[in-house]
């Protein structure tokens, strides 16, 4: 089975109206067919659940809006993995290239553990891993 680290930006696109990009919807469509095996750290839940929460606040949905975009992500069936060595590999991962958090590093620690794809819409992420790695992908 194929497996794939989703982080939080990736999934945002799939829910929030104003982010919306095709391609995120085609990938999501491919794995979904595949069936692939969705991996995310354990921050995944938290990151998803403060953006629609501060959407919110910021009036670019309501609270109803932001739940049921919740609900859609959770139906994913995204599975939450922290494999022994996740948060050893992150705080390494976040000083190896000097990452403004080790928030992001978990994902790429993961897509290393799991020795598969990362996919991202996270530009700022993609400029801070270089060379990139041909399993870093942007959408």
């Amino acid at each position: 089975m194929t497996k794939v680290v989703v982080d939080a930006s990736l999934a945002l696109r799939w829910v929030l109206r104003d982010e919306k990009e095709p391609s995120a919807d085609a990938l999501l469509e491919r794995w979904v067919a595949l069936p692939a095996l969705m991996l995310a750290p354990p921050l995944f839940l938290a990151e998803i659940t403060n953006a629609l929460y501060l959407s919110t606040k910021r009036t670019r949905l309501t609270l109803d809006e932001a739940e049921l975009a919740l609900r859609s992500i959770l139906e994913l069936g995204i599975q939450v993995a922290e494999p022994p060595g996740l948060y050893l590999q992150s705080l390494q991962v976040a000083g190896k290239y000097d990452l403004t958090n080790a928030y992001d590093a978990q994902y790429v620690a993961l897509a290393q553990i799991e020795d598969c794809e990362l996919w991202t819409a996270d530009e700022r992420l993609i400029s801070s891993i270089q060379p990139s790695p041909s399993w870093l992908k942007l959408i």
